[in-house]
């Protein structure tokens, strides 16, 4: 059915969802047949944009059944995520193997040898992990779970189930703005790595439910979206080359190839956080977060 900002929401949460589930089952047949890079990363999203969407309307839902069914769903995006991972490490250290001085070239080789063997390892426990899960039966547990709101008594009493769907997106909304804007301080500084991957993840829960409600903020949407896809891209950026430089000091490298590969993981994430602290200047996250508020 069309949505708009009077359909009440219950009747909203019941075809947001279902178009949540039909993503989830179609990548995931399609991820089984070809196992490919792009599948498996556009599955682990739709599991957790399910995830989210089952979180999001929460409040109209019995809870229990609700906790269950997300319970399910993590455990997909568990299973993908290693794989997830390697993939990344494996594309970061083929390009750097390209980019830095033949000095290092022979311990780079050997490391991407190491993530090849490790990738084909992960992908049959990936692939296996999936198998041991019923797909059907998720299926069939996330339709018996978002079919029936609770119309007459919602969980929390404050949710009103027939009410516009407008008023509630906007104080979901303005929850994830407000976890998210807590965190731009600190992770403005350039050695708060951990801040940096905290406001990742609160930037790409907020992209999650502005996608959900993007019926709701016409025109606007797509630059607001925009905005959000660039600082979730650089932030993830800055946290896998994180992780990659935790590889590298864990390896048994030569002091020289140590300094130099870690050197260019460095460089990398300087240019990286300067372009996100550029974001921040030219499209600051509390002018997004109020245009979302403004357009609701």
């Amino acid at each position: 059915m069309e949505l708009s900002a009077y359909t009440p929401l219950w009747q909203a949460a019941r075809t947001i969802l279902d178009v949540r589930i039909v993503d989830l089952c179609r990548r995931w047949d399609r991820t089984v047949r070809t196992c490919g890079l792009d599948d498996i990363h556009d599955l682990r999203v739709s599991s957790r944009r399910m995830r989210e969407g089952l979180l999001l309307f929460s409040p109209v839902y019995p809870s229990a059944p609700v906790r269950k069914a997300a319970k399910r769903v993590k455990r997909v995006t568990t299973i993908l995520g290693e794989q997830r991972n390697m993939d990344e490490a494996l594309l970061f250290f083929t390009d750097l193997h390209r980019e830095i001085g033949p000095s290092c070239h022979g311990c780079l080789a050997v490391v991407i040898a190491e993530l090849q063997a490790q990738r084909e390892a992960v992908l049959e426990e990936m692939t296996a992990g999936l198998a041991r899960i019923d797909r059907h039966a998720l299926q069939r547990l996330l339709v018996r779970t978002t079919r029936f709101p609770s119309l007459l008594t919602a969980p929390l009493e404050e949710v009103d189930s027939f009410a516009p769907v407008a008023a509630f997106a906007r104080q979901s909304l303005d929850e994830r703005c407000a976890g998210l804007l807590a965190l731009v301080e600190t992770a403005c500084r350039e050695g708060e790595a951990e801040a940096q991957h905290r406001l990742r993840i609160a930037v790409k829960h907020l992209r999650y439910r502005v996608e959900m409600l993007s019926f709701l903020l016409g025109s606007g949407y797509d630059g607001l979206h925009a905005a959000l896809k660039s600082y979730q891209d650089l932030l993830g950026t800055l946290h896998d080359l994180d992780v990659f430089a935790g590889m590298v000091a864990r390896r048994d490298l030569s002091a020289h190839d140590q300094r130099t590969v870690s050197a260019a993981i460095a460089a990398r994430r300087r240019q990286t956080f300067a372009a996100f602290r550029a974001l921040l200047d030219e499209t600051p996250l509390a002018a997004i977060c109020e245009s979302l508020r403004s357009t609701l």
